[in-house]
């Protein structure tokens, strides 16, 4: 994200996206830090939690933090490099024991394509809602119901003269776009996550 900005324009830009878009819970903002990173006094250190799930707490208003130890999601650990895949997801086999895919071999292609940090790169995460920042976010984390995250997609499309949204997705259903990861030097910005209305075509949670 643009080193120019000031956590002030960070909290601007939170509230406008809930006003404007209808947001039904707020933006998240999410730092990848080193050992030293500084984090808000306040902030909770989450335990057994996955990322999806400390997602899920700083959308509803809660400023958390998320490390090696306290991450219990073995694929989201892999790829922020706090610990390596164990060799069941590896393989692919775990995924088949999900019910996930039925090919181990999908399975196993499905975590070499995962983008992954290097091992010991950040200590830990913090997450909180944009709208609250009191730093400015390494990336931001998108939330809702998808006609509401089509707007967001056109604005980008706006900005960069009609140039299509590079993507991909996941068995999350996440629809990624990642800009200026200052680690990993890949594209991270914006994640936006689709979430489903049973029976509707459309998604909420």
């Amino acid at each position: 994200m643009d080193s120019r900005l000031e956590p002030k324009q960070i909290r601007e830009y939170g509230a406008r996206m809930i006003s404007i878009l209808g947001l039904s819970s707020s933006p998240v903002g999410v730092r990848l830090l080193p050992t030293d990173g500084k984090v808000s006094p306040g902030a909770e250190r989450l335990l057994q939690h996955r990322y999806c799930q400390a997602l899920m707490e700083a959308r509803r208003g809660r400023d958390v933090l998320l490390d090696g130890e306290g991450i219990s999601c073995p694929a989201a650990a892999a790829a922020f490099g706090f610990r390596p895949l164990p060799p069941a997801l590896q393989s692919g086999q775990g995924l088949v024991g999900f019910g996930i895919v039925s090919d181990s071999a999908v399975g196993r292609q499905m975590f070499i394509a995962m983008p992954k940090l290097e091992p010991g790169k950040i200590a830990r995460l913090h997450l909180f809602p944009l709208e609250k920042a009191e730093y400015v976010p390494d990336l931001v984390v998108v939330e809702d119901e998808v006609e509401k995250l089509m707007w967001i997609v056109l604005s980008y499309l706006h900005v960069k003269g009609g140039q299509r949204v590079p993507s991909d997705g996941s068995a999350a259903g996440h629809l990624r776009r990642f800009d200026h990861n200052p680690f990993s030097g890949r594209s991270f910005e914006l994640g936006i996550r689709m979430l489903r209305v049973p029976g509707r075509h459309r998604y909420r949670k």
